[in-house]
């Protein structure tokens, strides 16, 4: 389930700006999103944006497959 999962879901979302411009938040922000994760506190907003069209996409799910990161370094995120 995971090459990186978050990024997979921004793009599914319609990428960076169209998520960003969706939640309200800075375009650069969201941009970081895609290596480092959604942060935690956006995951159920990122949940209702799907509103269901991607099949598994829960909060369970983003806080299982947040990618891992040693310094600037990605790190693929966890299987399951």
């Amino acid at each position: 389930m995971c090459e990186n999962y978050h990024a997979t879901v921004l793009r599914t979302l319609g990428g960076r700006a169209a998520v960003a411009d969706a939640l309200g938040l800075n375009r650069e922000s969201v941009k970081s999103w895609f290596h480092r994760g959604i942060p935690a506190r956006h995951w159920h907003l990122i949940v209702d944006l799907a509103q269901g069209n991607i099949p598994g996409l829960t909060v369970a799910a983003l806080a299982h497959t947040k990618p891992s990161t040693a310094g600037d370094t990605l790190t693929v995120c966890e299987a399951a």
